[in-house]
């Protein structure tokens, strides 16, 4: 068991805790106001191939291009591209311009429920190919280095085994999970079927679709969300009275619900294993939450045991 916190080195980590929460507080009011917010993505660039939202951006060469042939980078279909390019001085795309790459960005823009239908097959045998093709034509370049982050990772690497024509020199792979028995309780569970793709999706809102959803609803209709989404829904309020809709959030569980729920849980019947992934004792609680909030951590839910 760990030794007890002395009062004094207590009462300092909960003021530093303090300090910490009212900086992030006037950070959030500075970007909700639109103040000190960074520009994001600022490295020169030009649009060379666009497909519905999917964009090709080919970065301006401030020297002279040195070395071949040349890189494109296969972003996620969830984060944004300007994780690669943050500001001048902190972007990894800037570095590769800077060091003789002829460098280009495959973005797709943010999906709404005009991308529903697409499939992974979509991305891989339809986007890829035409993207790179436009890349050739721009270039003269038959060969490329395909760099892929996350699922543009997973893309890129179905894109390189699965056509004989590729013509990827160097594949390059970034926060890429490949061996998805290593991939923690979350994907065990998917994969063994205890928890089902379709709910999860359907829990994970999107929030463009979600602000979209007014214009097919029918006269005097009901709209509920069920999906969830940390950012702010923009709803069409004129649409709204015109069709007198009703708007509802998915139903909280009522007592009756959660004494069945925590009966399941107690006979066995759900197990709650896979959900707790980090545990620490009341006492260790401290030294263990700064780790939590970091997304590296890997936390599903972490519980604090009291004896």
């Amino acid at each position: 068991m760990a030794p007890p916190l002395h009062p004094a080195n207590l009462i300092a980590r909960v003021n530093r805790d303090v300090e910490r929460s009212l900086l992030r507080a006037r950070n959030g009011l500075r970007y909700v106001a639109g103040t000190h917010r960074p520009k994001l993505g600022a490295t020169p660039k030009d649009v060379v191939w666009r497909r519905g939202r999917a964009q090709l951006w080919r970065y301006r060469r401030g020297p002279a291009v040195r070395y071949a042939p040349p890189v494109v980078i296969v972003h996620s279909l969830v984060s944004r591209s300007y994780i690669l390019d943050l500001r001048p001085g902190s972007s990894m795309v800037e570095y590769l311009v800077n060091a003789g790459l002829d460098v280009f960005m495959l973005d797709w823009g943010v999906p709404d429920e005009l991308d529903a239908d697409n499939g992974l097959a979509t991305y891989v045998d339809d986007y890829l190919p035409r993207a790179l093709a436009a890349v050739r034509r721009e270039t003269g370049c038959r060969e490329v280095t395909l760099a892929g982050y996350c699922l543009g990772g997973l893309m890129a690497a179905l894109y390189a085994a699965g056509r004989d024509d590729a013509a990827v020199r160097n594949l390059v792979l970034m926060a890429t999970p490949i061996d998805f028995d290593e991939m923690g309780s979350m994907v065990a569970a998917l994969r063994e079927g205890r928890l089902s793709a379709e709910d999860l999706i359907d829990a994970t809102g999107n929030v463009k679709s979600m602000s979209n959803a007014m214009n097919y609803c029918a006269f005097s209709g009901r709209l509920v969300f069920v999906g969830i989404t940390q950012e702010a829904l923009a709803l069409p309020h004129p649409l709204m009275h015109r069709r007198e809709l009703t708007v509802m959030g998915s139903r909280n569980a009522v007592p009756d619900t959660v004494r069945r729920v925590i009966a399941a849980i107690t006979a066995g019947k759900i197990d709650t294993t896979p959900w707790v992934t980090h545990t620490a004792p009341f006492d260790g609680f401290i030294e263990a939450f700064p780790a939590w909030t970091r997304p590296e951590t890997g936390v599903i839910k972490a519980m604090v045991t009291v004896q």
